[in-house]
């Protein structure tokens, strides 16, 4: 497995940073005034995530459990939650490499050669501006694409990237439906691709595929309409390329997760129709669905509704899960608002339980075998996040 895939297949966030150019082909935008830090991070906050620990724990913990024999060895990418680090740690807990732009970073993905694709946010003028950058080993920046991007970014073997156009903090797409006879305005979301040099190659409306899914309780759930205010009935938070043909999907076809929908599906983008989905009245708020060597699909179950978290291993061609994590008890492990999910080449699976601000690895019996609680501050000395961590082998 190369790097770029076994990175890429764990990638569904984001990269801020404050003070990148909106639009960011070869040629720069205009220069803009400076962002007060106060203010970029009360907007970049408005998207609906904390930037610390649920609960505070001492910082300097680091890493607590590691079984050297059972572990899979490999470095952990990962960045703090609205810093401008991205972090490249062993297994001992030191930073072996560093990424740095001066901003403010949520997700990203990392190349063979060690380039970074992610997302990037900043303030201007008040409002949220997002673009795919996409930065050599050194942070120098090799190009910025710009759009209402969030949550996700996939890098294929050859280069190209997928992402998800439309958030509702950001000026997306905002369009009037009729559901049940009834008038919404709704925050759409697109699933983009982008080729190797940035430019937008192809987009797929996520309303328009999960449109027949849709009902007036999902819509009741998160908001009336309102003349001013757009319902965001999707929030859709991964995109991945299924790079084979599966079955239930062909190679090309891409995997999405849509969490106000309780919902992971495949879209044909040729198409662009659903061709498979699942989860609704099983999964509360999915994060981080990945397609595993011979089809089945692991995803990140945060159980909103429940109270608790869970990592599942689905077959998605019998709709069985044959593989679940849960913590004992299960109330021990939970993650409200985001989490994630990467399985190791040992059949091992790494756990981001992201609103804690730990990350664990365990075996196929649950047993853990490595954990680390973040030793990083935020801005005002919390524990800072971790909406994912990514082990590279």
């Amino acid at each position: 497995m190369t790097l770029a895939l076994a990175i890429a297949i764990t990638v569904s966030y984001i990269i801020i940073l404050a003070g990148i150019p909106a639009y960011g082909h070869p040629e720069d935008s205009e220069e803009r005034g400076p962002v007060d830090s106060s203010d970029a991070t009360a907007k970049l906050l408005s998207l609906g995530y904390l930037s610390h620990a649920r609960e505070s724990h001492d910082r300097g913990v680091g890493v607590t459990v590691y079984d050297r024999v059972s572990a899979y060895d490999g470095l952990n990418l990962f960045t703090n939650l609205w810093t401008s680090e991205v972090l490249l740690m062993d297994m001992n807990g030191s930073v072996r490499h560093t990424w740095t732009l001066d901003g403010r970073y949520w997700h990203h993905a990392v190349e063979d050669n060690m380039s970074l694709v992610g997302l990037a946010y900043r303030v201007v003028d008040g409002d949220v501006e997002g673009s795919i950058v996409r930065m050599d080993k050194g942070s120098n920046i090799i190009w910025k694409s710009p759009g209402t991007y969030h949550h996700g970014v996939w890098v294929t073997d050859d280069g190209r990237v997928y992402s998800i156009d439309g958030s509702k903090t950001m000026p997306g797409e905002r369009r009037n439906i009729t559901v049940g006879g009834r008038g919404y305005m709704i925050v759409d979301n697109h699933i983009v691709e982008l080729s190797p040099s940035g430019e937008v190659v192809d987009s797929v409306s996520v309303f328009d595929l999960v449109e027949d899914l849709v009902n007036n309780e999902t819509m009741a759930e998160y908001g009336d309409y309102l003349p001013f205010e757009a319902v965001e009935v999707l929030h859709t938070n991964y995109v991945e390329e299924v790079r084979e043909d599966l079955g239930y999907a062909n190679e090309g076809d891409v995997l999405f997760c849509v969490r106000n929908l309780d919902l992971i599906g495949i879209a044909d983008m040729d198409e662009e129709k659903l061709v498979w989905h699942w989860g609704p009245g099983v999964l509360e708020h999915p994060h981080s669905p990945s397609i595993l060597d011979g089809g089945n699909i692991l995803v990140f179950d945060n159980g909103v509704r429940r109270g608790y978290s869970r990592v599942l291993e689905l077959d998605p061609r019998t709709g069985e899960v044959v593989w679940e994590y849960e913590g004992s008890p299960p109330e021990s492990f939970y993650s409200e608002s985001r989490g994630w999910a990467q399985r190791l080449p040992n059949n091992n699976t790494l756990i981001t339980e992201s609103d804690m601000s730990r990350v664990f690895e365990v075996t196929r019996e649950g047993r853990i075998v490595w954990e680390y609680w973040n030793t990083h501050a935020d801005d005002e000395n919390r524990t800072a996040i971790i909406c994912s961590m990514q082990r590279i082998g």
